[in-house]
């Protein structure tokens, strides 16, 4: 015969939690973002593939989410509501980063020109070097030229591309690597 251990107390479910939040009560939100991190942070890794940027997204996503507990009209429904919110963020940085990547992919490669022309003043290493950034990623090429011919920040790079500084670095330093390894070739 097996011995159950039973609690007097009961523990805290889902809509006690929502409640609590609901009446302001951080700790309850933490607790009911707790329960929930894991398969939000899962569903976003599986969309953008990248888990930093997954996880900044899910700090958005339950941010968003306190910020709007309030107008929760059902709190049964909760876990859809936290996927809407989840779908909305995601759809958000996904139109930011697509118009992010536009602007970088139209820009015209004159002032990637001027640049080598600057450093070097050799026309075939200008076109090498033309050569070698149209070969990189997408993600890195952006980074590179964002960093470097568009002169903007670390930080706003990052916020732009919706990627964190230390991801941003290791693109940069990618771009970096990989542009001296195409030009070490030619």
């Amino acid at each position: 015969m097996a011995i159950r251990w039973e609690s007097t107390e009961r523990a805290p479910v889902e809509g006690d939690l929502i409640q609590a939040s609901r009446a302001g009560d951080r700790q309850a939100f933490s607790a009911l973002a707790s329960a929930n991190l894991a398969w939000v942070l899962g569903w976003l890794t599986a969309r953008v593939r990248d888990p930093d940027r997954a996880e900044d997204l899910a700090q958005e996503v339950f941010l968003k989410a306190f910020e709007g507990i309030g107008r929760l009209r059902d709190p049964g429904k909760f876990r859809p509501w936290l996927y809407r919110i989840a779908e909305n963020v995601l759809r958000s940085h996904l139109r930011a980063e697509r118009r992010a990547r536009a602007v970088v992919e139209s820009r015209p490669f004159d002032a990637l020109d001027q640049v080598a022309a600057e450093t070097r003043g050799d026309p075939d290493r200008r076109e090498a070097l033309r050569e070698a950034i149209a070969k990189l990623p997408v993600e890195t090429r952006d980074a590179l030229i964002l960093k470097h011919v568009d002169d903007r920040s670390c930080e706003e790079i990052a916020r732009t591309m919706g990627i964190t500084r230390n991801a941003l670095a290791v693109r940069l330093f990618r771009a970096r690597q990989a542009l001296r390894s195409f030009l070490r070739a030619e």
